[in-house]
């Protein structure tokens, strides 16, 4: 598994989500998550 669908998949289990908006990626990540926080910047 590429380390990209690995910090998706890890994103997802910690209770954040992404989703496709046109040409922009949405995402929500739980309040107070420090891990989920971290898995967003290494996305950006």
């Amino acid at each position: 598994m590429s380390d990209l669908l690995q910090i998706i998949s890890r994103l997802e289990e910690s209770g954040g989500t992404l989703t496709i908006d046109g040409d922009r990626i949405r995402y929500h990540i739980p309040g107070g998550h420090s891990e989920a926080k971290e898995l967003l910047s290494a996305l950006r």
